[in-house]
């Protein structure tokens, strides 16, 4: 519970950051290379359990401060992982670039990588920090697959494996992703299994004369059971979406082995669910209520509590941030409340 609440308050923190730091009278960015925003009384709701009910935030968290710092790299989506200490991991966006690291809640960063395990080519993004672990996984696209590689000691060394995720190319919007494995599931070398959730981009280019829409294929995830050395039982979870491109976010694993991943529709959200971890998917619902925002192309997210309940969060049509709760492995959820 407390971790999800947690991560609640981080998301509508940084929301209420973003939205107040052009005109709260801070310096610009580049003049300061740290910029402290107290949370306003509009950021100070998240939302309690499943009960979909807004409280106001706990009395130990009302002195929060969102902290804004300058890498000094350039940042187009980036992903960012805490390790167990403290220390904040995130990946800049130009080609050639490593992984960041900063020891001092984001005052300092550094470099960390090997010349010959990082990846070579970064057309999408993307890292992720195992909490179990911290083991530190960085898996930008090159259309085909991902070049994926990773350290287990913040960064000194490296492995590698530059096939990462493959399957029929090409792909799009690829979120790589760990958690513990479902009953009777095995691992090797890892203790955790780890997921490939993608767009399947351009699969349909023979039957798809119209748009970009009808060349994206759904979306797929493919897993491995031994740290991201080898990847195993590609599936399609979704068909694909004419709206968004079917956009996915990352797959969420509660402490169970349940693993999930929700895509947009036209509609709204689609939630898949795998027991077994990846080896087969269960499109089990469809959530409408909020509506799908036009404005952009957004990932759908997912997060569980220490329960192992489910929690959706997604821009609704109002352009409102929604949440919606589920405490039946996603088969059932609650009326999306605002808590934007």
């Amino acid at each position: 519970m407390a971790r999800s609440l947690g991560a609640v308050l981080v998301v509508l923190a940084l929301l209420t950051a973003g939205c107040i730091g052009a005109d709260d009278g801070a310096e610009p960015l580049e003049e300061q290379s740290v910029t402290d925003i107290p949370v306003t009384e509009a950021g100070q709701r998240i939302i309690s359990h499943v009960a979909g009910q807004a409280l106001p935030v706990p009395e130990e968290a009302r002195d929060l401060v969102v902290r804004v710092a300058d890498t000094g790299f350039n940042g187009a989506e980036p992903t960012l992982g805490v390790l167990s200490d403290g220390t904040i991991v995130t990946n800049p966006f130009t080609e050639g670039e490593n992984l960041l690291i900063s020891e001092d809640h984001g005052q300092t960063w550094e470099q960390i990588g090997d010349p010959v395990m990082n990846p070579k080519v970064n057309l999408d993004p993307w890292m992720w920090v195992d909490e179990d672990t911290d083991r530190i996984y960085n898996g930008p696209l090159y259309v085909a697959c991902s070049w994926l590689s990773w350290s287990d000691d913040r960064g000194e060394s490296w492995m590698a494996n530059p096939v990462a995720g493959c399957g029929t190319p090409a792909h799009d919007h690829q979120k790589i992703t760990t958690g513990p494995p479902a009953p009777g599931v095995e691992t090797r070398d890892y203790p955790n299994v780890v997921y490939y959730a993608y767009n399947g981009a351009f699969r349909n280019v023979a039957n798809a004369p119209v748009g970009p829409a009808e060349y994206v294929d759904g979306t797929w995830v493919s897993v491995s059971y031994d740290g991201g050395q080898t990847f195993l039982n590609e599936a399609r979870v979704f068909d694909q979406s004419p709206c968004k491109s079917g956009i996915n976010g990352p797959v969420e694993v509660a402490s169970d082995g349940t693993a999930y991943v929700a895509h947009l529709t036209c509609e709204g959200v689609q939630v898949g669910v795998s027991e077994d971890s990846g080896g087969s998917w269960d499109p089990v619902a469809h959530i409408t209520e909020q509506g799908t925002y036009a404005g952009l192309i957004p990932d759908p997210y997912l997060a569980t509590d220490t329960a192992d309940n489910v929690y959706l969060a997604t821009p609704g049509a109002d352009g409102l941030l929604y949440m919606a709760a589920s405490e039946t492995r996603a088969r059932s959820w609650s009326s999306p409340v605002p808590v934007t």
